[in-house]
């Protein structure tokens, strides 16, 4: 199926997955001009049909990254350089950009 607006792009991306010379480069701009170029409510309908089609892929990738994530090191809970946007404290401790009482 082809998003209405994003036709002259299936070319591009057609010749991409044929081994083409095509630049990947070339056909990603395309398309992300002509994404812009839709109208609000069709931008949406592309992004979720472009997540519906790789859902199951996606889900793959994160399963895997977070058993690799599971062997690294883990973060400091500390936050040196970062102030509170409500009520301006630091440190900020955890993983969260506010403190928890704003």
């Amino acid at each position: 199926a082809c998003t209405p607006g994003l036709e002259h792009c299936a070319a591009s991306l057609r010749e991409l997955t044929e081994d083409s010379i095509a630049s990947p480069s070339e056909a990603l701009v395309a398309l992300l001009v002509a994404v812009q170029d839709l109208r609000f409510e069709d931008r949406v309908a592309f992004a979720e049909a472009c997540y519906s089609s790789l859902e199951g892929q996606m889900s793959q990738l994160l399963d895997w990254a977070e058993s690799q994530m599971s062997a690294s090191t883990p973060m400091p809970a500390e936050h040196a350089a970062v102030t509170c946007d409500g009520c301006g404290i630091y440190p900020l401790r955890g993983l969260r950009f506010k403190c928890t009482e704003c």
